[in-house]
């Protein structure tokens, strides 16, 4: 009984580290990992006998992103024993196919492949290869939560039948730090037969940023930003470089300048990019200065801060903001979400009242229009269950429906009259960007306002 009870504690011990686990993630339901109980029946070799025994089944899984189709990959532990003088474990990873319903959740088939452990009182640990298939359904419980309850037969064992209860969870942050500049090449010194001292230091450097918020959106008001440097260096300055990346991760290049010798003293930009794409109302864009003199170089970092866009469209004017972080799933933009986001949210939605509530805009209608991410190829099945929903999860269109009546709610709770304001669930039908580039996807998710005069 000492070894069942040591196999016991082990298997607690898994358990405690898959709840670490769950802890240590944010907030991209990528990951699900979930625990609940089986009824089974295994074989022994060399033995008539089978063997009914109850315990647990533990397993983790991440989504993989091939094509259209919601596949997944992870690992399965199993713990069970027949209450007796025997002691089953069931290590084994595992391959997933949602064949039908949303990504993550639905029907689902099961590939498991690994080891099957059977321990006996008196008897040599009897380990053999397990291979088995598994079938189910993952029930969502909210944006967060889901019951799993699954059929599985294959060898050693016989059949097992039960459910998991689980958690689905991000990989990384909603709030990444500033990308890092890459290091300006190693300029070697120039040799000098010389006894005086040379004064090796890198350039000092000072970069002012105006205004505080850049709104380019050609009303004539703070509609270019003047980027002022001052370079100090003790030795010649050989280069410079200026780079504005975007607000997101991965943080690709928006638009560079770079030459040698001394920078500029001031530099205005539009907002736009080298192909002429606007930056994104209500986001920070990355500002990173390099300078380099014949000895050391010097970097200095900072945040270009996007104010509301009003763009003219025609007859109309549109705010376009992608920056209000919604809850998975939901049109919960403050209780579902951290504090920080949640006040930024409000941050951005009192700002967007206000200008909705100036005098050259009082006239105007609004249609609040809600867009999602699509995660499905277009034209295909699964973006067609993707953007409807299933019985098992909601899809795109109600969501984004539920997003613009939630911000509707919060403007007319904040001084905009509810008569001027119209919520539109878009879904993923008007993608900003196309569906192929993965690295901009983030500004497919977004809130559009349309002011129409009455």
């Amino acid at each position: 009984m000492k070894k069942l009870r040591a196999v016991f504690l082990a298997a607690l011990a898994i358990a405690n580290a898959a709840a670490f686990a769950q802890q240590a993630a944010a907030q991209e339901s990528k990951i699900a990992a979930g625990v609940g109980p089986e009824w089974n029946m295994n074989s022994r070799e060399n033995e008539a006998e089978n063997i009914f025994g109850f315990g647990m089944t533990l397993g983790a899984d991440y989504q993989l992103p091939i094509a259209a189709a919601p596949f997944a990959a992870g690992l399965n532990f199993g713990f069970s024993g027949n209450f007796s003088n025997i002691i089953v474990l069931e290590p084994a990873a595992m391959f997933r196919w949602y064949f039908l319903g949303a990504a993550h959740s639905g029907f689902f088939a099961q590939a498991d492949m690994g080891l099957h452990v059977l321990l006996e009182d008196g008897k040599k640990a009897e380990t053999r290869a397990l291979i088995g298939a598994r079938a189910g359904l993952r029930l969502p419980l909210g944006s967060r939560f889901y019951v799993e309850p699954f059929g599985r037969f294959g060898y050693p064992f016989m059949f097992g039948i039960g459910a998991v209860a689980g958690m689905r969870f991000n990989i990384g942050g909603d709030t990444p730090p500033a990308p890092v500049l890459p290091p300006p090449p190693h300029i070697e010194a120039a040799h000098e037969e010389s006894t005086e001292a040379v004064d090796a230091s890198p350039p000092q450097l000072s970069v002012t940023l105006s205004p505080a918020m850049f709104s380019p959106d050609g009303d004539g008001v703070d509609d270019e930003l003047t980027i002022s440097i001052k370079v100090i260096s003790a030795s010649e300055v050989r280069s410079w470089h200026i780079e504005i990346r975007e607000p997101v991760a991965p943080y690709n290049l928006f638009i560079e300048w770079k030459g040698a010798g001394v920078p500029p003293e001031t530099i205005t930009w539009d907002g736009k990019s080298a192909s002429g794409e606007l930056v994104q109302s209500a986001t920070n864009y990355h500002f990173g200065l390099t300078v380099s003199n014949a000895y050391q170089a010097a970097a200095h970092q900072g945040i270009i801060q996007v104010d509301i866009l009003v763009q003219p469209d025609g007859d109309i004017f549109r705010l376009i903001v992608p920056s209000i972080v919604f809850a998975a799933n939901s049109g919960e933009f403050i209780r579902g979400v951290d504090p920080e986001t949640a006040e930024n949210n409000e941050v951005i939605l009192r700002r967007i009242a206000e200008i909705l509530n100036r005098h050259e805009f009082a006239a105007y209608r609004i249609q609040v229009e809600g867009h999602a991410n699509p995660t499905t190829a277009p034209n295909t099945a699964a973006r067609t269950r993707e953007e409807r929903g299933t019985i098992l999860e909601r899809g795109l269109l109600p969501v984004s429906e539920d997003r613009a009546k939630a911000v509707v709610n919060y403007l007319a709770a904040h001084g905009v009259d509810r008569e001027r304001l119209t919520p539109i669930g878009i879904g993923g039908a008007r993608p900003a960007v196309a569906f192929e580039d993965r690295d901009n996807r983030w500004k497919n998710r977004r809130v559009e306002f349309i002011l129409e005069s009455k």
